[in-house]
């Protein structure tokens, strides 16, 4: 399968329609970022069971997501046009400070990949091809992260 044509909406997993999660719904909010829809789509077949699963096939899609939606953790590719995976990272950090981001990439040995990881705005780089179990464990961890940050942000504020 090839990339999106520009404007192109990326598959979402089922029934989510960008609307928040109850609050009983124990699965993890995910945001998958990439540009070749068929990575979106295997992303979604393998963990919609595990994760509630928000796609966008661009930067400027997630960055929407991310201004209208919460979410616990991203996962960002790192070779997109437009704005690459490092540069949506800085920006969606700002937004939501609390998620924990990781960089999806087959370029490890890019600089601005290493420096996102240097600097802790990636929790963990994800090499291409990427395991299912590996994935699944990095983004339960994740999850775990978000939410201690989450619950330290809400301690501040009541302080």
């Amino acid at each position: 399968m090839s990339s999106p044509a520009k404007g192109t909406s990326a598959p979402t997993s089922a029934g989510i329609g960008g609307a928040e999660p109850s609050a009983t719904e124990a699965k993890p909010r995910v945001l998958i970022v990439d540009d070749e829809i068929y990575n979106l789509e295997t992303f979604l077949r393998v963990f919609r069971k595990h994760f509630h699963i928000v796609t966008a096939a661009s930067a400027k899609q997630a960055l929407q997501e991310l201004e209208t939606h919460s979410f616990d953790v991203a996962l960002f590719d790192y070779a997109m046009p437009s704005m690459n995976g490092a540069e949506l990272l800085r920006s969606a950090a700002a937004i939501q400070p609390t998620i924990t981001f990781f960089m999806v990439t087959a370029h490890a040995d890019a600089q601005e990949v290493r420096d996102t990881l240097k600097a802790g705005l990636s929790y963990r780089i994800i090499m291409k091809p990427w395991s299912r179990d590996e994935v699944l464990r990095w983004v339960t961890n994740g999850h775990q992260l978000s939410l201690l940050r989450k619950s330290v942000q809400d301690m501040k504020r009541s302080v």
